[in-house]
């Protein structure tokens, strides 16, 4: 259970991280 939750947890993360990355790089560029 906690092995899954960690997975989820940090992929979780890493996408909420890239998206606000990405959303931060086109509003720089605008």
């Amino acid at each position: 259970m906690s092995e899954t939750k960690t997975v989820l947890v940090s992929g979780g993360a890493g996408y909420i991280g890239s998206a606000l990355v990405s959303r931060l790089l086109s509003d720089t560029d605008l």
